[in-house]
């Protein structure tokens, strides 16, 4: 029986970007770097629970994210593929569920309007193409498929190696019906989308960077294979075609998108997938919990006129002018209430979102609101106030 994997989402200003995962799980941190065993892995204490388990070995998963931004719906990345005849036995002739994943995420296939890959390994363009009777047909019938014409004009001069059955059965399909475009690697796709040049582990490699409403992220590619390369980012992929390039490439990223307001997606990141790039003495690491800066300063700024308020209004009982209490107080359980509405907000949305996809971001602000702000407020008011009125009238006699 396939694995069903919850799908998790997030949003960047009017953006929305969906994970759904095709396969997930643990593997020797040898199979993707030669240095990483168990011993080196666990130096790296930060990296448990969610991507080394107890015994060193890597947590990682080969998933597809969906892009919705000015209305259309960007597939990047489509992951292994069924039925496909693969050198690597796990991914070897496969049957599983990802196609009903996506559709129960809302995105059944004929939705898609654009298919982007970020380069052409084979567990990144498989679900291409599927197999109708026999043949090899494009997946998603309404999309453009986007590859880094670099990209392709490496891999179509070579006619040997594992990737061979890769292009043949996943990409060349999709060119003979007329649905690819070869694109630059800054290409934009909508206002709020566009290819970053990324190149090393493959020539033509792009990462997908999404702004909007000042909010940014970055979904990798394979820039990055496992969070550890932000601490050992002189790690090469096995899989690196140029591993030099890929390690300045890396580095570059890392130095320029550390302690930023950046959500950072690894397209092989296990669950929770995204984080924040956090400096770390001469390297960096990952950050699963770090809120956005951005998102801490009206936060604060609620907090400090809440304490001001609380403070005007001790000062305005004390000094027997009774309204100047009360507004104040009622104005600091406002701002309070507010901002800690917001920040429990933030705290818990996406593990409310794991369970219920359809649940908006609205309707959890909402929520919180009423406990945290309404609520206490009419507690407050009704008996909070007259108690406190009442007591230090008793001290002022």
């Amino acid at each position: 029986m396939a694995t069903t994997y919850p799908v998790t989402r997030w949003k960047v200003g009017s953006a929305t970007i969906t994970r759904v995962v095709e396969i997930e799980g643990p593997s020797p941190g040898t199979f993707l770097f030669a240095e990483a065993t168990p011993e080196r892995l666990l130096q790296h204490a930060w990296l448990q629970p969610h991507f080394l388990t107890p015994d060193g070995r890597t947590l990682g998963a080969i998933h597809a994210f969906v892009i919705e931004s000015a209305g259309r719906v960007i597939v990047v990345d489509t992951c292994v593929g069924n039925d496909k005849p693969r050198e690597m036995k796990a991914w070897h002739m496969r049957q599983g569920r990802f196609l009903e994943d996506l559709a129960e995420a809302g995105y059944p296939r004929e939705r898609v309007d654009t298919v982007l890959c970020t380069h052409l390994h084979v567990d990144h363009v498989g679900w291409t193409t599927m197999r109708v009777d026999g043949r090899w047909l494009p997946t998603f019938p309404n999309a453009r498929y986007l590859f880094a014409r670099a990209e392709w004009e490496h891999w179509s001069g070579e006619p040997e190696g594992p990737d061979r059955d890769a292009r043949n059965d996943s990409v060349r399909p999709v060119i003979d019906a007329a649905l690819a475009d070869f694109v630059e690697p800054d290409h934009r796709i909508t206002p709020e989308v566009r290819l970053l040049p990324t190149p090393g582990h493959t020539p033509g490699h792009v990462s997908v960077h999404v702004a909007s409403a000042g909010e940014e992220a970055i979904i990798t590619g394979d820039l990055m294979h496992h969070p550890v390369q932000c601490a050992e980012p002189a790690w090469a992929s096995r899989f690196d075609v140029d591993p030099d390039a890929a390690r300045a490439t890396r580095h570059a990223f890392l130095a320029q998108h550390a302690d930023q307001p950046v959500l950072v997606l690894g397209t092989h990141f296990a669950t929770p997938t995204a984080g924040r790039i956090v400096k770390s003495g001469e390297a960096w690491r990952f950050d699963t919990s770090l809120p956005a800066r951005a998102r801490e300063a009206p936060e604060l700024m609620l907090f400090l006129p809440s304490f001001i308020m609380a403070v005007l209004g001790v000062i305005g009982y004390s000094g027997r002018a009774s309204w100047w209490g009360i507004i104040p107080a009622l104005l600091a359980i406002g701002f309070l209430g507010f901002a800690l509405a917001m920040a429990a907000s933030r705290k818990d949305y996406d593990n409310v979102r794991r369970q219920y996809p359809k649940y908006t971001r609205r309707e959890h602000v909402l929520t919180h609101v009423l406990l945290y702000f309404l609520l206490p407020g009419l507690v407050w008011g009704f008996f909070g106030l007259p108690w406190l009125d009442h007591w230090i009238n008793w001290l002022r006699h």
